[in-house]
């Protein structure tokens, strides 16, 4: 009796978690894109030819899997440079999150992530991509083909070049750098400003010194 009163406490809070993020609106078991500007929750499945959600003053969120086939992919190659991130996301994935493409700097996940790139406002859980990964705030296990970059993060960066600010936890790449670094640094070249345990590589540096193989 107690375990059914607990399940349904949690399920309770889930859902006003979601209904808090996503404001007044109905709710879908799916959605196809473009999503409807009365729909503020999917508690199910979203699928979406790129991302075209209902306006940038409004969030959407997506309780279980999101799906994107973004025709547009190759473009991303002719980009000057990795956008940044918005500050408040107009969609939230709570669950799967598979893309073809990827967020350009709109969305938020909570759970596992598998695109060809990722810029979003906050990632928790595990994310992967093929080329750039990037959050204002990532919290997990986060891969990138090519370029990661975070500016607080906590948990394991891969890539074969690691980027952030504020950083606890383990930095693994050719090169890492970091402005506050709170943990591990394993690479060819390990960088950062101020620093708070070791850094393992070729050469590394930190505020205290420069030193091959390993630094303190």
């Amino acid at each position: 009796m107690k375990i059914k009163i607990l399940i349904v406490l949690c399920l309770t809070g889930y859902n006003t978690l979601a209904q808090n993020e996503a404001g007044a609106g109905k709710e879908r078991l799916f959605s196809f894109s473009p999503i409807s500007k009365d729909v503020s929750i999917v508690n199910g499945l979203a699928f979406e030819l790129g991302h075209n959600f209902k306006n940038e003053k409004a969030t959407v969120v997506v309780n279980g899997i999101n799906l994107e086939a973004n025709p547009l992919t190759a473009v991303i190659f002719l980009a000057p440079g990795v956008p940044k991130a918005d500050e408040n996301a107009s969609v939230v994935v709570n669950g799967l999150h598979l893309s073809t493409g990827g967020f350009l700097g709109q969305g938020s996940i909570n759970g596992l992530s598998i695109s060809a790139f990722n810029v979003a406002v906050k990632v928790r859980g595990i994310s992967v991509t093929g080329l750039f990964n990037s959050g204002s705030l990532m919290n997990g296990i986060h891969i990138a083909g090519l370029n990661l970059e975070t500016g607080k993060g906590y948990g394991l960066f891969i890539a074969p070049f690691n980027n952030g600010g504020q950083i606890n936890g383990l930095q693994i790449g050719a090169m890492n750098r970091g402005e506050v670094v709170s943990g591990l640094q394993i690479g060819l070249l390990n960088i950062a400003k101020k620093t708070k345990g070791l850094q393992i590589g070729l050469w590394n540096i930190n505020n205290k010194r420069s030193l091959p193989f390993f630094n303190w």
